[in-house]
């Protein structure tokens, strides 16, 4: 089991806990957006339905002008029961503040009298009515004109009907115009739109001047500069276009439920990150553990266990490798002259000098005493393992200093090549083994006759 540092144990508690930060931002904006998205939907249908209700509001008062042409026409022109007609329209409809009738375009009666204001003046002389009168007049078409503000304070919208009787050729001839006037306050009261207010939506209905584009608001809850990101109805009234802005009035973004839901994601993160940590850090402490139980306490190198599990491994996986078998020369004489603690240092060396001698796939083993095994993962051949065992043994032989005693310590060595010399790791093991003892027998051989040699000498 792989061993974590502390480093790359902070690493992955940090890690963890970034990770898990960025998954749960990108989940809470999706989230959002979706949210966003239904509630941006439901706005817009709540809109359309307000903007089709105040269109039809707006529609039932226009549809007097259209009775009132159509009495005029059956008059030719001549509507003496005005006056009666008028005060049943004006009973049933409440925002009609006042009806008139302007032949050629001098307004000659009003309903109701209280409405006065504008008898006998004639509308293409007015500065208010100039305009639109002669529009209307050319187009042939309603024209709705204002928000205007009477002399008694009062905000009409006020919408001209241009009528036209036939001649005795057939020819239209312009009479003059049937007026309505609409009181804004009645006509945008609450009850047109209170379910917007129920729902707790900000709305804003509003027109442009169809000559001058200055921007008339006609109804609403909030100012038009205070919507934001607005959904859009728009809808026709006579020659104009008039638009209900409407949008949450808490804003398109729930903050409340984005508070929480970042406590909440900010939570996971954290716990997420300690389990990680508490999870890394037991898979440490085992690996710790396992680790020492592979490990030789007094050099380090791995121990006979290791060395036993690694042969069976690369044997059931048909591994090749190269087997080093050695052990010290005169080991038990440095102990029984110079101490065990000596000894302890010497092997100390000995497994530092070995490791050094490998390459980062390489394995070293202290499996017993003053016995070592190295295991080279690979294909090879006996030159090439011949030339790792004397560089092995050319640093084990240089001379160490232990307490003030200078040592030169010799080693033998045998090896042997799976699967080439063997196909079992034991039939492996006793080769190198074998190997060993021979080198072992060599050296000694050698050194007797240097001894016998230097004596003859003497």
């Amino acid at each position: 089991m792989k061993l974590f540092s502390p480093g790359k144990l902070r690493f992955s508690t940090k890690f963890t806990f970034i990770l898990t930060l960025i998954i749960s931002v990108l989940v809470i904006a999706e989230t959002q957006k979706q949210y966003n998205s239904y509630k941006r939907e439901r706005c817009r249908l709540l809109g359309q339905t307000a903007a089709y209700m105040f269109q039809s509001e707006i529609n039932s008062y226009i549809a007097v002008n259209d009775i009132i042409e159509s009495m005029i026409l059956e008059t030719s022109g001549n509507l003496s029961n005005f006056d009666q007609v008028a005060r049943n329209l004006t009973s049933r409809l409440p925002a009609l503040y006042s009806l008139q009738l302007a032949p050629k375009g001098v307004v000659t009666k009003v309903f109701p009298l209280s409405a006065y204001e504008g008898i006998g003046e004639n509308l293409f002389n007015m500065s208010d009515t100039k305009i639109s009168s002669s529009y209307s007049l050319k187009t042939k078409k309603p024209y709705l004109t204002g928000p205007l503000t009477l002399q008694k304070g009062i905000r009409v919208i006020m919408i001209q009907h241009p009528v036209f009787l036939p001649d005795t050729n057939g020819n239209e001839k312009f009479w003059g115009f049937s007026i309505i006037m609409l009181d804004c306050k009645t006509l945008f009261s609450k009850q047109t739109l209170e379910f917007l207010d129920n729902q707790e939506y900000s709305w804003c209905l509003w027109k442009p001047d169809p000559q001058t584009e200055e921007i008339y608001t006609l109804a609403g809850n909030t100012d038009i500069k205070n919507i934001k990101k607005p959904c859009e109805a728009i809808f026709g009234v006579t020659n104009s276009l008039w638009t209900l802005y409407t949008a949450p009035a808490d804003g398109w973004v729930n903050w409340q439920l984005l508070v929480i839901e970042e406590l909440l994601a900010l939570a996971v993160c954290i716990s997420l990150a300690l389990i990680s940590n508490f999870l890394f850090t037991v898979r440490n402490k085992d690996a710790e553990l396992e680790n020492l139980s592979y490990r030789d306490t007094l050099t380090s190198l791995y121990n006979a266990r290791k060395f036993m599990e690694m042969l069976r491994e690369f044997q059931k996986h048909q591994k090749p490798y190269a087997l080093i078998y050695m052990d010290l020369n005169d080991f038990k004489q440095i102990n029984d002259t110079l101490g065990h603690e000596t000894g302890d240092e010497v092997l100390i060396i000995t497994g530092r000098k070995l490791s050094n001698c490998l390459r980062e796939d390489d394995r070293a083993f202290r499996i017993g005493g003053d016995e070592f095994t190295v295991i080279l993962p690979g294909d090879y051949e006996p030159k090439f393992v011949e030339i790792v065992i004397n560089r092995i043994k050319e640093s084990i032989n240089r001379e160490s200093v232990l307490k003030n005693t200078r040592l030169k310590i010799t080693a033998s060595a045998g090896f042997a090549l799976y699967p080439t010399d063997g196909s079992d790791y034991e039939e492996i093991i006793k080769i190198a083994d074998n190997g060993m003892y021979e080198d072992k027998r060599k050296i000694k051989e050698a050194k007797q006759k240097e001894l016998e040699e230097l004596k003859n000498e003497k």
